[in-house]
């Protein structure tokens, strides 16, 4: 198949989606398609879809701005037309934003169009949103939960939305060779508990929630670190997301934590952070699918989740003793405290937790179930 696919700012500063897109593209070139990445803004995630034999094309625009609608739907237009030379067999955007270009595109070049679904649906969509969506031949949710949001919210066909859960590179996500060396270099005792948060800081997220709970512990740093690797993604403006920060800081100060934190932004080591911790913490109100939870028990540590959304999908079996009702604190708390100790009480957890994964969550099969979805339309 010759594949055409979307991605506006292909930087792995942004978070899993678009991590999960150059796995999807990696996988889909192995396999002998013929892939084609848009983009419009650079991002250190090109250089490893073109080492993979991905074509990438830098595009003007890719949605209509209502502060400037001719300017903008001329680059939009420049852009669908320089995309439909792809030649593709179809087209496939990363997120409903921009199903009204691929739309644009997929008509051009008179193939299929196909979505991924890789966030619950908006509150209420826009008009060049209800115009692409009704363009879309098929769907590909990311989890069962944001499946049935879509059909129960939007009032999407359900017959035209195939579940395919995300899958990580589980060379990436591995555990290190010395998780000591990496705690000692982050300044955490030896004996410490140690917890991690990897992903955005923004209010989705409830970083709010995780803080509290850490706190609950009671605890001292000679005791429990925490250490919180991300960057801020989804605010207003830069200084929206500034003082975002600082009100995190200043309720870190209050709940008297802020001597046990580390505040290490993004970072690229994120798989040596997670299998160095003793736990990974994730308290954000309705994941789509969950990936930070995946990854962390690829890494062989345990994570304690929010069960909403896409994470009950993921922490099955065994591992459903680690997710928890947002609004009940005192077992958040409590499930946090099961975990220390745990590497020595199970020496085999962290294998078992691996196992899973390879099993259920491997990008190849990530890649499969999307190559499937693809064929399916192509083939009518």
């Amino acid at each position: 198949m010759r594949i055409f696919t979307l991605d506006r700012h292909p930087s792995s500063r942004n978070g899993g989606q678009e991590w999960s897109l150059l796995d999807e593209c990696i996988g889909l070139a192995k396999r002998g398609h013929a892939v084609t990445l848009g983009y419009v803004a650079d991002g250190d995630l090109l250089e490893r879809h073109r080492a993979a034999g991905v074509v990438t094309v830098k595009l003007d625009s890719v949605e209509l701005d209502p502060s400037r609608r001719i300017g903008s739907a001329a680059g939009m237009f420049r852009g669908a037309l320089g995309s439909a030379s792809a030649n593709a067999d179809v087209v496939c955007v990363n997120q409903y934003h921009d199903t009204l270009f691929g739309r644009a595109v997929a008509m051009r070049r008179r193939v299929p169009l196909v979505c991924h679904l890789r966030l619950p649906p908006p509150g209420m969509t826009c008009t060049q949103w209800r115009i692409g969506l009704r363009g879309v031949d098929r769907y590909i949710a990311v989890s069962g939960a944001v499946r049935r949001e879509w059909v129960e919210q939007i009032g999407l066909d359900e017959h035209l939305i195939d579940v395919v859960h995300d899958g990580i590179d589980m060379e990436r996500f591995r555990p290190v060779a010395d998780r000591m060396a990496v705690r000692r270099a982050l300044g955490a005792p030896d004996d410490a508990f140690v917890a991690v948060y990897a992903g955005r800081l923004d209010r989705l997220k409830n970083i709010e929630g995780m803080l509290r709970a850490f706190a609950a512990l009671e605890m001292d740093a000679s005791e429990a670190r925490l250490w919180i690797a991300g960057r801020p993604v989804d605010h207003p403006t830069p200084d929206d997301a500034a003082r975002y920060v600082d009100s995190l800081h200043a309720l870190a100060a209050g709940l008297g934590i802020e001597s046990q934190l580390s505040w290490l932004g993004a970072r690229p080591d994120v798989p040596a952070l997670l299998s160095s911790a003793d736990a990974a913490l994730l308290f954000a109100y309705n994941e789509a699918f969950g990936r930070a939870t995946i990854e962390a028990l690829a890494c062989g540590t345990p994570i304690v989740a929010h069960r909403e959304g896409g994470t009950a999908e993921i922490l099955t079996g065994e591992f459903s003793r680690f997710a928890f009702e947002l609004a009940d604190q005192d077992a958040a708390v409590a499930t946090i405290r099961s975990c220390i100790g745990l590497r020595e009480r199970d020496p085999g957890f962290a294998q078992r937790a691996r196992d899973h994964i390879l099993s259920n969550f491997a990008s190849e099969s990530m890649v499969a179930g999307v190559e499937r979805t693809l064929s399916r339309v192509v083939d009518g």
